[in-house]
């Protein structure tokens, strides 16, 4: 039996609001163990066998422009997670998950008037305000405090939708999947390069970690 469409993109969208919640407490506990640039190393590599691994086929209509947008979309995705990463050693999981719910609002702003010149309906700037207070609702029950990682967190938020506005325009292109996984190869690409430049080894986990 095949699910129509809408339930089944709803569903999907559904679940992933609930792993993108749980991410936080899991990035906060990860770099715990390990510098944020080893971490997103792992993390991006992991990420890219999962997805080769499940559509071995788009991988074998790679193109070089396959390869351009992925690439071009490594780079907003790598600065968002990266400064997400290094703010929430110094945040906790509740401002996170606030500050880059921000960038729901963000988003909208970059099409309106910045970048693509884009009428937003009024409804879409009620959507956003009400999923912000939703958000904060459920992420910051105990009140506001700043903590000295918000300001990283905040920029990640930035990072992010210029990521969103960036793969609007590739929701067109064939073989999506295969220009995800050159994405998050470039992604562990940038970590690694970052790492060394910031002076890290890449850390191996220990069995005793």
């Amino acid at each position: 039996m095949v699910l129509p469409k809408k339930p089944l993109f709803l569903g999907l969208l559904l679940l992933g609001t609930a792993f993108w919640g749980i991410s936080y407490s899991v990035v906060k506990t990860g770099v715990g163990y390990a510098d944020p640039y080893s971490f997103q190393t792992y993390k991006f590599l992991m990420a890219a066998a999962a997805v080769a691994l499940l559509f071995p086929r788009q991988l074998a209509q790679l193109r070089w422009g396959t390869m351009g947008w992925g690439l071009l979309l490594a780079l907003p995705q790598f600065l968002g997670s990266t400064l997400q990463t290094i703010g929430l050693q110094t945040t906790s999981a509740a401002n996170a998950a606030f500050l880059t719910g921000l960038s729901v609002l963000l988003v909208p702003l970059g099409k309106a008037p910045l970048l693509y010149r884009e009428a937003v309906a009024p409804q879409m700037w009620a959507a956003c305000a009400l999923a912000l207070v939703g958000l904060y609702v459920v992420a910051v029950p105990g009140g506001w405090h700043l903590h000295a990682g918000d300001g990283w967190i905040l920029a990640g938020a930035v990072a992010f939708a210029g990521y969103v506005l960036l793969g609007g325009r590739t929701a067109r292109e064939p073989h999506l999947m295969a220009i995800l996984v050159v994405q998050l190869l470039g992604c562990a690409g940038l970590a690694r390069l970052s790492g060394w430049g910031a002076g890290y080894a890449l850390a191996v986990p220990t069995a005793g970690a």
